[in-house]
């Protein structure tokens, strides 16, 4: 006994087989003749389609009988692959769980770190506001600095300025000393001389006598 295991009638569901009476409506539905008959008495139309039910016509399939140890073995391959395929969706499975384990310990660690990332970001641009006012600072300074070394030139030269006009006036005190000395000198000179000769002659005059 062959079963076809595509077909079955619809009124009853049981599988249409070589061995049983198929009988087919006009419009093309196929059923058992004894599902057709028994549904003619309570109804006239097609089970499926709910069309009137005109001639029935019989049905005969020709089929060959099926190895059933082909069937076996490509039975037993599918179970196999079924087996295999099992398997593998298992293991993707708890690949995927871990997956999501990993995720979630990953999530965690986030939710810890980002506030204290978020913080060294903060400070981080407090950082960078301090160094940009101590830039600033700097150029203020280095400009200060600037005028002050500006400033000392000008003291310096000016400083320099009044010690040469000092040491000219002095040069020339000392020579108008060395002159006045000189003068001095000279007088001195020509009174002692004068004194001498008075002296003389006196000396003279008194040998004389």
């Amino acid at each position: 006994m062959t079963t076809f295991a595509r077909f079955n009638c619809a009124i009853c569901l049981g599988w249409l087989e070589d061995d049983q009476t198929i009988v087919a409506t006009h419009c093309g539905h196929v059923f058992h003749e004894a599902c057709v008959d028994a549904g003619l008495r309570t109804s006239s139309r097609c089970a499926c389609c709910r069309e009137v039910i005109g001639d029935l016509h019989r049905l005969h399939f020709s089929s060959a009988p099926f190895n059933r140890t082909d069937l076996q073995d490509d039975l037993d391959r599918a179970y196999k692959t079924i087996d295999k395929l099992q398997v593998e969706k298992d293991e993707a499975e708890a690949q995927i769980r871990s997956v999501v384990g990993q995720i979630g310990e990953l999530n965690k660690a986030i939710d810890q770190f980002l506030p204290i990332y978020n913080s060294f970001q903060e400070q981080l641009a407090q950082t960078r506001q301090t160094v940009d006012s101590m830039k600033g600072r700097l150029l203020d300074q280095e400009k200060l600095l600037k005028k002050i070394q500006h400033l000392e030139t000008i003291v310096r030269d000016r400083h320099d300025i009044r010690e040469s006009k000092e040491n000219d006036g002095n040069q020339r005190e000392i020579g108008n000393h060395q002159d006045d000395r000189a003068r001095h000198s000279g007088h001195e000179h020509k009174d002692f001389k004068s004194v001498r000769e008075m002296w003389e002659k006196r000396l003279n005059h008194t040998g004389e006598s």
